[in-house]
């Protein structure tokens, strides 16, 4: 997983805060905030997956 820094110079930002600025101003949030979310909604499509699933099958 790229840290924070990689992204932001990989994306042509010259330091992590600008790039974090400019993403919080887009997503209003910030991007370990985003980052989390998105884990969390994995674990929720991964179980209401296996919920389906296993609905389907029993």
């Amino acid at each position: 997983m790229l840290i924070y820094e990689d992204i932001a110079l990989i994306s042509g930002y010259d330091t992590q805060r600008s790039f974090s600025k400019s993403f919080k101003a887009l997503f209003k949030m910030s991007p370990s905030s985003y980052r989390k979310q998105q884990k969390l909604l994995l674990v929720q499509l991964k179980l209401g997956l296996r919920t389906v699933g296993f609905q389907l099958f029993n």
